[in-house]
């Protein structure tokens, strides 16, 4: 089976212009999708690390109470992240 000179996508010199200037936005808006949410995971699990540090000083309990604590509010991340990810495809 013959693909071509454009099968292989590694060399995008051989594309004509418009093909790999598509690729190449394609390319950009995964790597910003990707590091959002890398960012995303990042920051929710160091919040909760150092919130949970800091509150078992703070508060003298111990870290199964602050799950109960803790839990409905990554349910409400999980929750709202449908309609935050609706809006941000829309607008």
């Amino acid at each position: 089976m013959n693909l071509g000179k454009t099968a292989n996508p590694f060399m995008l010199g051989r594309l004509p212009l418009k093909i790999r200037t598509l690729m190449t936005k394609d390319r950009l808006h995964f790597l910003l999708l990707d590091i959002g949410h890398f960012l995303d995971h990042l920051f929710m699990l160091v919040f909760a690390t150092v919130a949970a540090l800091a509150l078992h000083r703070e508060w003298g309990v111990g870290y199964a109470v602050l799950l109960v604590y803790a839990t409905p509010g990554f349910f409400a991340f999980g929750l709202f992240a449908l309609p935050a990810g609706w809006l941000a495809d829309r607008f």
